[in-house]
């Protein structure tokens, strides 16, 4: 455990949550993490930023960060995601740690989100928490991954996964997180990072789907689209459960479910992340 993280001065041990940084995960702990935390470091829960106490009980969310020892960093940057997401999140942390110790990184996701479902976990309220609390320069997205699902529109009509007006409102609802996630300043850039490729045929299929709907939605709304689908993949484009690594020996990168990632398989989503970032890897037309 590298040191607790430090919010206008202060630790956070406070009684309903502890948050905590380390070279792994940085988790919203329950009640129990901070019971024996000494009475000089606890702060009022209401100072807490709100989208550091979201679903504190929740294990399947997760918000970590790399904080710069000097508080005049010269850049934040903020990834917001589902699954997919925590353990690039993770490997981003290691690697501005290492490499870029000038830049602030948070990241937050949430296990089984979307767009399709905000009844469950409404990503644009968290999102515009955040970024009013963070002020990002550069915001990643990476959601997709279980928005193959019917979605309703303001009106109450329900369009069909895959169908002209299911992709109309999708990008409806990427425009309101992209504005969102500009709403710390209008120069704010956005990237959404792709999902990779997927071992069930079905959710391949679908996960394409989800990812062109993004891509021309990024066309449209002027941020940039990040294509994973070859990072993963083998040589015929296809999904593979390892990859060579830099000596040619076989390293896994993707879980037994054929969705998740291994952690070099987050190291490699993380390394063509951070190339799109500098200007590498990225799509962006008006």
């Amino acid at each position: 455990m590298d040191r607790a993280l430090i919010t206008t001065g202060a630790v956070l041990a406070v009684a309903a949550i502890t948050y905590l940084v380390s070279d792994g995960p940085a988790r919203l702990r329950g009640p129990h993490a901070a019971a024996s935390a000494p009475a000089a470091e606890a702060v009022a829960a209401a100072a807490v930023p709100a989208w550091r106490r979201w679903r504190v009980d929740d294990r399947r969310y997760e918000a970590g960060e790399h904080l710069p020892a000097d508080a005049r960093y010269r850049d934040t940057v903020l990834l917001v995601g589902d699954s997919l997401s925590i353990p690039v999140g993770r490997a981003l942390v290691r690697d501005y740690r290492q490499r870029d110790a000038d830049t602030r990184f948070v990241y937050v996701g949430m296990e089984s989100s979307g767009l399709a479902r905000p009844d469950f976990f409404d990503w644009e309220a968290l999102l515009g928490a955040v970024v009013g609390d963070v002020r990002p320069q550069r915001v990643l997205i990476m959601l997709g991954t279980n928005d193959d699902k019917p979605l309703r529109d303001p009106a109450g009509t329900t369009h069909r996964f895959g169908s002209g007006s299911w992709a109309h409102e999708y990008q409806r609802r990427i425009g309101a997180l992209i504005e969102r996630a500009r709403a710390g300043g209008g120069d704010t850039e956005v990237l959404w990072v792709g999902a990779p490729v997927m071992r069930s045929a079905a959710l391949a299929d679908a996960v394409r789907v989800v990812n062109e709907t993004a891509r021309t939605g990024c066309e449209r709304l002027g941020c940039r689209f990040v294509d994973t689908a070859s990072v993963l993949a083998g040589r015929d484009g296809g999904f593979v459960f390892s990859l060579p690594d830099a000596a040619g020996r076989p390293v896994a990168v993707r879980a037994k479910d054929g969705v998740h990632l291994q952690p070099q398989g987050a190291v490699r989503l993380a390394r063509h992340v951070r190339a799109a970032l500098e200007g590498d890897g990225g799509e962006r037309r008006r």
